[in-house]
């Protein structure tokens, strides 16, 4: 507990007072009591129910559960091997044995091991956790027969949810001397899921059988050598149908068409990040600092430079507002002109993208402590920013 402590007051020192009050950290809760310094640094975004009422953390030594209105535990499963992505509950209604189990959590760790848990009280729901041969570092995602876990360095593995029995696999080739390894997640969208790959493609596949649909190259050799597609995919309905929005590391923001994968247009950038969709278009941001608002015809609407590199994803939180993680600390940023209006420094800084619940936003530190923060209703500022 002493270096717990220790974790917290020096956090407490540096965002005190000019960050702690005005940012109304209303919690903060250690993940773990005694934090190893030279384990992995924390990456995976949290999951947050729908309601808002608790959240789940996949860290270096198992998961944990948390009630989000006071930062307390619930339960936690511990594990040997680390959890670098995110978790996924599915709700959807499924054949078999999962039919009867109701909302079930899903979690893999860094050695392949899939976990099915009662999301409220962490009861396994399987004798022993099912066994996937592959590295799982990203996140996990569902739909009403499968699980979808991405696994390096370019493989998509559908397992049956109520066995955790591989259904399907998908995998290619990667010849390349170098890998960037994100921690991007597959999305599922009707029956297809798209998913990103170290070949400096996103691929279309079945979710039925894993057929391969349609593949895409993002990257832009003539750039760099590093076209990692690391972001997760983000799908949104259009008129003339929907749209897939992607980043790989050297070619850019790209949209493309659902049914076949063409490319609509490309915003050119450099380590962009994963898109969010906002009222004036997509906000990305760049590992070197970059916020860029793109329109729906990829041009720039646009831009502004951050004092540091962006760490993780942009959540929205408020009104007009959004919160940027980096490796000194969380950035409140004006959507309207992209303006910062506020620093919460920190010494340990901010890897995992946050999550916001309404007018609460979750945040966990480079060293593993979870904060509940929050936003003031209506106006989105603290009155102390004013």
């Amino acid at each position: 507990m002493a270096q717990a402590a220790i974790l917290v007051v020096a956090w407490q020192l540096i965002a005190s007072p000019a960050g702690a009050e005005l940012l109304d950290v209303r919690w903060r809760t250690p993940l773990h009591a005694t934090p190893d310094l030279f384990r992995p640094r924390h990456a995976a975004p949290p999951l947050v129910a729908k309601d808002g009422s608790v959240g789940w953390f996949a860290t270096a030594r198992g998961l944990v559960s948390l009630d989000l209105h006071d930062g307390h535990e619930r339960w936690r499963q511990t594990t040997t091997e680390p959890m670098v992505g995110r978790p996924v509950v599915a709700e959807l209604p499924a054949e078999g044995t999962a039919a009867a189990w109701g909302p079930t959590l899903y979690t893999a760790t860094l050695g392949g091991r899939l976990y099915a848990l009662d999301p409220l009280t962490g009861k396994p729901r399987w004798p022993e956790p099912a066994q996937l041969d592959a590295a799982v570092q990203s996140g996990l995602s569902a739909d009403s027969r499968y699980v979808f876990a991405a696994a390096a360095p370019a493989m998509l593995l559908a397992m049956d949810r109520g066995t955790g029995k591989p259904a399907w696999r998908w995998s290619t080739l990667v010849d390349r001397d170098y890998l960037i390894e994100g921690q991007g997640a597959p999305t599922v969208h009707g029956s297809v899921v798209y998913v990103g790959t170290a070949t400096g493609k996103l691929v279309a596949l079945s979710t039925r059988d894993g057929a391969l649909l349609w593949d895409a190259t993002l990257e832009l050799k003539e750039r760099s050598p590093y076209g990692d597609v690391d972001s997760t995919p983000v799908v949104v309905a259009g008129p003339r149908g929907a749209v897939v929005l992607a980043t790989s590391q050297s070619g850019g923001l790209c949209a493309l068409a659902s049914d076949d994968g063409r490319l609509l247009w490309r915003y050119p950038g450099e380590g962009l990040g994963d898109p969010v969709v906002v009222a004036g278009g997509i906000l990305v941001a760049s590992a070197l600092g970059e916020l860029h608002l793109v329109d729906w015809k990829g041009r720039r609407k646009m831009a502004r430079k951050l004092a540091d590199p962006v760490a993780g994803s942009i959540a929205l939180v408020g009104d007009g507002l959004g919160l940027v993680p980096s490796e000194r600390g969380l950035d409140v940023v004006r959507l309207a002109d992209l303006r910062p209006l506020l620093r919460l420094a920190s010494e340990v800084g901010f890897e995992a993208p946050l999550a916001a619940v309404g007018n609460t936003v979750i945040a966990v530190t480079n060293g593993g402590v979870v904060l509940g923060i929050g936003v003031q209703p209506g106006g989105g500022l603290h009155p102390d920013w004013r």
